[in-house]
């Protein structure tokens, strides 16, 4: 049977990764391809790794290589490719091994330092009742954790955290090592839409009245959470959070009475904004001619020299430059300005938008 494993793994090839990490190590991992990753795997890609305690991490392949130092009996499979293309090129690589080097970095924080932040991971740890399982005999903080996730099936390992506070930290790896619960990953790629968990009383159900009166008549958060919904009809709950200075318990316990529901709303992030009317100005003089010999540069074929543009603040040198990256664009090229100050960002985007 050993044997059999061996020239299995053996087959396969591996990939050198640069793992994520909190503590900042400094080195490299081999991971085996599996079969059905191979040949779709490349240097670049973003990928899921398993670790100890069967969780997993994000990590960045940095090569491909037919073999590893290390046994490979003993190296771990890569669990799968998060993206459907490599999101660093070779050229990309080199740059984050060269700042790593510089600047006695880790490997995979140069590479996050260098990757657009819109496609980050959310990494959410999701809590399961095994399959299979009959309800045991419990006591303290994993009975109130084991009947939460049984009335709620999937629920969020930060939500539990959330509900019943850090220390339930303990009860949800001591359900786990029973193999009563099972710890899932559900990673989502972050990006420009927001959604914000709305609370709303649901004061059409027939029972409503008489549970919300109980409610009041008993006081505390939850008629807290109440009387305000009932001023507002509905809210988002980091709001109710944030005003009343509590904790998620309150609103749960309400919507498990079914006085309220909590919808999921999506907002997308408008990075632009509106584009304004764009006001086109004369060029000056000087402007025109340093145009005329900016032209004439990215006509030049191969190695182009660097041109440097000297001008005072104010003399209109952001003009030039957004004339010739039109030029460049037009030409079905890319471009790509520097901005000296990260306060100019806002006022540079509206200008290019418009």
């Amino acid at each position: 049977m050993t044997m059999r494993r061996w020239l299995k793994t053996n087959n396969k090839t591996f990939a050198e990764v640069a793992i994520a990490s909190n503590v900042g190590i400094d080195k490299t991992f081999d991971y085996a391809i599996p079969v059905e990753l191979q040949g779709s795997l490349q240097a670049g890609h973003r990928v899921l790794v398993p670790i100890v305690k069967k969780r997993s991490l994000e990590a960045f392949v940095i090569d491909i290589k037919p073999k590893s130092d290390l046994d490979p009996a003993k190296i771990k499979e890569i669990a799968e490719i998060i993206d459907d293309e490599p999101v660093f090129s070779p050229i990309m690589i080199d740059l984050a091994k060269w700042l790593s080097e510089k600047y006695a970095t880790p490997l995979y924080i140069c590479l996050k330092t260098i990757m657009p932040s819109g496609i980050s991971l959310k990494n959410n740890y999701v809590v399961e009742i095994l399959e299979g399982v009959e309800k045991p005999a419990l006591r303290g903080k994993q009975k109130q954790v084991f009947e939460y996730v049984l009335e709620h099936g999937a629920v969020a390992e930060r939500e539990i955290l959330e509900v019943f506070g850090k220390a339930t930290q303990t009860a949800v790896n001591a359900l786990h090592g029973a193999g009563l619960v099972v710890l899932k990953h559900s990673f989502e790629v972050k990006n420009l839409v927001q959604r914000i968990n709305i609370a709303s009383l649901k004061e059409d159900e027939e029972f409503f009245d008489e549970e919300a009166a109980k409610v009041a008549e008993k006081g505390g958060l939850q008629a807290k959470v109440l009387n305000l919904l009932l001023e507002n009809a509905s809210m988002a709950v980091a709001d109710i959070k944030l005003m009343l200075q509590i904790s998620s318990s309150p609103i749960k316990s309400l919507e498990q009475k079914g006085l309220l529901e909590i919808t999921q709303k999506e907002i997308r992030r408008d990075v632009v904004g509106e584009a304004k009317t764009p006001f086109i100005p004369t060029l000056t003089d000087e402007q025109v001619k340093t145009l005329d010999e900016l032209e004439k540069v990215l006509d030049i074929e191969g190695d182009k020299p660097t041109v440097l543009i000297h001008g005072v603040t104010g003399s209109g040198k952001t003009e030039v430059y957004i004339r010739t990256i039109q030029k460049v664009l037009e030409q079905g090229k890319q471009a790509i300005l520097l901005v000296p100050e990260i306060s100019l960002t806002p006022q540079i985007i509206d200008t290019f938008a418009s």
